[in-house]
């Protein structure tokens, strides 16, 4: 059972409580990336709750645990029946009790503290007079909790497990009385408060639920222990339990404010088992207006965010449509400048006229081009003629076409005529005889440049 946020993760920091005996031990932790920072305060309590939020340990004889079996198989018709289930497990009203629900497990999965077939479930139930009774004892500490966390379930996911055959055993040492969590790889089963320092009671449990649990799966393991607490109640407790049981025994750091510490990070960090708690009575309207604020703040900046983004896209797309007109602009300015007069189409359409305007300039301008061509054929069919002792009686040259009227020497041919005006372009058609003249001929050559 892991879960990704801590059980008040919209909070970057809280204060959380140990009041298992005697005074209540309190730590102030914070959230620092994926991190917790934590260092002890001083009580009483003197803050409000407009500064931080409050977390407490629900006591495992205040607060019960109990493994639920239905065997219907699907998750959300599961949970709807869970409630019928708890109420007949309690041996006082459902109504007058806090309860709430983890995780469902598939119920004949190995570990699964439960027997048969279908869904199981872990529930936390406390009693409104037992919480009332734990608010007013820390109300003299100045401290009024907004949120309780199983105390058991808290110290379990707190251990990474690595002998998974092996039973585990967590104690948490107080002044007057012993927490033990019991447990087989990372599966939590049960929560007990034993008073005082009875070892013998501890054992007897431990066999009972070694032969109870998973159909006596377990009654043979071997134990490995956990034991936190104040360092003189934990060396109180590690006194009596030699020649008890044969020991692997692992010590929690941190001393008393262990627990406080893990009660802080289960707050505020995503982890193992992270049942939702159970909220304070009296802090219940503080709490729930707390959190309507905390929603209506998130609305608001919702608001402010998509505000903010829907001015940015209109100032986005006027800046985008100014950029296109101003494009518009100047290619409706290249278009009227190419076509020579404004141009009132738009678009490609304009660009057609434009280019259709351009391709009739270009075909009446042509004759300019080519001036300087016909003038010089001209130089060089005159310097051919006088180099024949012949003459050019007429001509009519323009870039398409030529009609010549020559005289030439008799016997005289004109290819070398025909040939200069090929290279030119033209093609001569026709180059005849038309009549003769002592010993001259007169030549009508007709061509046309293809």
């Amino acid at each position: 059972m892991k879960c990704k946020q801590g059980l008040l993760s919209w909070v970057r920091q809280v204060i959380a409580v140990d009041h298992g005996s005697g005074a209540p031990v309190a730590v102030r932790a914070q959230r620092r990336g994926t991190s917790i920072s934590w260092h002890p305060i001083s009580l009483p309590y003197t803050d409000g709750f407009s500064k931080e939020m409050i977390v407490a340990g629900l006591r495992a004889g205040s607060g019960m645990t109990a493994w639920l079996q239905t065997p219907l198989i699907h998750s959300r018709k599961a949970r709807q029946v869970l409630p019928s289930i708890l109420d007949t497990k309690l041996p006082f009203p459902l109504e007058d009790c806090l309860y709430t629900c983890g995780d469902t497990y598939v119920a004949n999965q190995p570990n699964v503290p439960v027997s048969g077939e279908g869904t199981a479930a872990l529930a936390v139930v406390v009693r409104r007079s037992d919480l009332e009774e734990i608010e007013d004892t820390l109300s003299a500490y100045g401290l009024t909790p907004h949120l309780f966390d199983h105390e058991g379930l808290a110290l379990w996911s707190s251990i990474v497990v690595h002998d998974l055959d092996a039973l585990q055993v967590m104690v948490w040492c107080r002044s007057d009385s012993l927490l033990m969590v019991l447990g087989v790889g990372a599966m939590y089963w049960s929560s007990h408060l034993i008073d005082g320092y009875d070892v013998e009671k501890l054992m007897r449990l431990i066999r009972l639920q070694r032969q109870t649990v998973a159909d006596g799966a377990y009654k043979d393991a071997r134990l490995h222990w956990w034991i936190g607490g104040e360092e003189n109640n934990t060396a109180s407790f590690c006194s009596q339990l030699e020649g008890v049981s044969t020991k692997e025994i692992e010590r929690l750091p941190d001393g008393e404010y262990y627990l406080a510490r893990v009660l802080g990070e289960r707050a505020l960090l995503g982890g193992n088992w992270r049942i939702p708690g159970i909220p304070g009575i009296k802090a219940g309207r503080a709490y729930s207006t707390f959190l309507r604020r905390r929603y209506m703040q998130n609305s608001v900046f919702c608001l402010v965010g998509a505000t903010a983004l829907f001015i940015a896209s209109i100032g986005r797309n006027i800046h985008i449509n100014r950029e296109i007109r101003a494009q518009d602009q100047y290619a409706q300015q290249v278009v009227n400048e190419i076509a020579g007069y404004p141009v009132t189409a738009r678009g490609q359409h304009a660009v057609r006229i434009a280019q259709e305007e351009l391709l009739e300039r270009r075909t009446a301008l042509q004759v300019f081009a080519n001036a300087k061509d016909l003038s010089v054929l001209l130089g060089s069919l005159a310097a051919l003629h006088t180099e024949k002792n012949g003459y050019i009686e007429a001509v009519d040259l323009d870039p398409e076409n030529v009609h010549m009227m020559i005289w030439l020497p008799a016997g005289t041919s004109t290819d070398a005529l025909q040939q200069t005006l090929l290279e030119y372009g033209y093609i001569m058609e026709v180059a005849e005889a038309v009549q003769e003249q002592s010993d001259m001929v007169q030549f009508r050559l007709r061509g046309e440049r293809r």
